[in-house]
């Protein structure tokens, strides 16, 4: 399936103001209807692996999966070898905990014969090194939205509900982090976290998966009410946008300001369920520097 955004714009000075001034806020209150060029992704000079397929699930009854993770000191943990190789190579969920990116067991094997058990602050870490790590936007995909995963807390499974309190309880963002993760996956995209230390991003959007190509969105999530309007997870100055810019444009990718709506007359007891997701809207802006010896280079060329 090739990726895709059905209502991308580009981000422009439209609405500059008349006295010739700056805004106070640089990301405008509507964005401008202008339709974004799209570029294609590029793709890793080598690839070693195979593509095998988009998503860990199967059309097929029989072939239904059902992978388990436990939820401990605040992780979703995957622990079972196969369960850990599915849904990695279907998708491209989960982090390794030890290893970099793909599970690499060996790694894994050599820690467990030569290291103490693994602690943390709220005590011992009661699992193999082995374990693969699913971040809270990834698992509960797995288990709302794809319905293969179960998550299990104190041996107990926990019920979609009781998941989605824990994860907001975890996360405060996690309302507007996990619909526009959801949209992201809706369009094709493969969406991995992690990006926040290297590009300043929430999330990196990939055609197919990191093994074969290089993330072709850095995005930036934010929630807005229906006139655009709300407290900013992420206020922006006209400075660290401009630095966000540049630094997302010297990586070869495009900056994305992705705003999830909420309506006005959404109440918290809505927002309790994940029901509430459907009343949730989804707008992305492209944001572009404009450079103008590249502007000038274009006329000329026309």
């Amino acid at each position: 399936m090739k990726p895709k955004f059905d209502n991308r714009v580009f981000w422009k000075e439209a609405n500059e103001p008349a006295s010739g001034g700056l805004w106070s806020d640089p990301v405008p209150a509507s964005p401008a209807s202008m339709q974004a060029e799209f570029r294609a992704p590029r793709r890793r000079a080598r690839v070693h692996e195979e593509y095998v397929a988009p998503l860990p699930v199967s059309r097929s009854p029989e072939e239904r999966s059902n992978f388990r993770a436990e939820l401990i000191n605040q992780h979703v943990l995957v622990c079972h070898p196969d369960h850990i190789q599915k849904i990695y190579n279907q998708g491209y969920f989960g982090k390794g905990v030890l290893s970099r990116a793909r599970p690499d067991h060996s790694i894994s094997d050599q820690w467990e014969r030569e290291s103490p058990p693994v602690t943390s602050s709220s005590g011992a870490w009661p699992l193999p090194c082995s374990s693969w790590l699913s971040v809270y936007l990834q698992a509960f995909f797995l288990v709302y939205s794809l319905g293969c995963l179960s998550v299990y807390l104190n041996q107990e499974p926990l019920s979609i509900i009781q998941l989605w309190r824990e994860f907001r309880s975890m996360r405060p963002d996690f309302v507007s982090s996990f619909a526009a993760y959801q949209h992201c996956r809706s369009r094709g995209w493969v969406p991995k976290g992690g990006g926040g230390a290297k590009y300043g991003a929430d999330l990196m959007l990939y055609r197919k998966g990191p093994p074969f190509y290089h993330a072709s969105y850095s995005v930036v999530i934010e929630r807005v009410d229906d006139a655009f309007k709300g407290s900013a997870l992420r206020p922006f100055s006209w400075r660290s946008l401009a630095a966000l810019s540049r630094i997302t444009s010297n990586v070869s990718k495009e900056l994305m300001l992705c705003y999830i709506i909420f309506p006005a007359d959404l109440s918290d007891v809505e927002l309790d369920s994940p029901v509430c997701l459907s009343r949730l809207k989804v707008q992305e802006v492209i944001v572009s520097r404009w450079v103008s010896t590249k502007e000038r280079a274009e006329q000329d060329d026309i």
